[in-house]
């Protein structure tokens, strides 16, 4: 609530930090929840992305290595 000049109406309650804090604190208390699932659906996710990286850096830098003894020769 506000008085003429957009001043606080002098009855009006004033939130203290006290109040400001526990209000976060329940915010973060509630979606609390769903934070914990959207790490978890990452880090799944992430994971077989990681190992399919690896899978690929492995096979592109094969290419660029010379050919190993079991590899048949390469005729002129």
């Amino acid at each position: 609530m506000r008085g003429r000049e957009g001043t606080p109406h002098p009855l009006s309650p004033s939130p203290t930090r006290g109040e400001g804090d526990s209000s976060a604190e329940r915010v973060r208390e509630g979606i609390a929840p769903y934070t914990r699932y959207v790490r978890a659906e990452r880090d799944r996710i992430e994971t077989p992305r990681a190992a399919l990286a690896s899978i690929r850096f492995s096979k592109c830098h094969h290419f660029d290595q010379s050919p190993d003894s079991t590899s048949p020769p390469i005729s002129p």
